[in-house]
């Protein structure tokens, strides 16, 4: 894994390329969640996509996060 900063967990680690587009599933009450493991290495590309295809309903836009402290310390 590729050590980033302001993208990752608070250890720092993420996915070699992190896409905004990914595969998503429909959950109860218009919830939506990953299509793929949440942990997958891989989640926006073409091979990911076409592996996701079965369970996917849709694709969105689901930008990386980041933890950062807003305040001091």
């Amino acid at each position: 894994m590729d050590i980033r900063e302001g993208v990752g967990n608070e250890g720092g680690p993420v996915r070699e390329d992190e896409w905004s587009v990914v595969p998503v599933q429909q959950k109860e009450y218009g919830r939506t969640d990953y299509a793929l493991a949440y942990d997958a290495p891989d989640m926006g590309s073409r091979a990911a996509l076409l592996k996701a295809r079965p369970v996917a309903d849709h694709l969105q836009r689901w930008p990386a996060e980041c933890d950062v402290s807003i305040r001091d310390g």
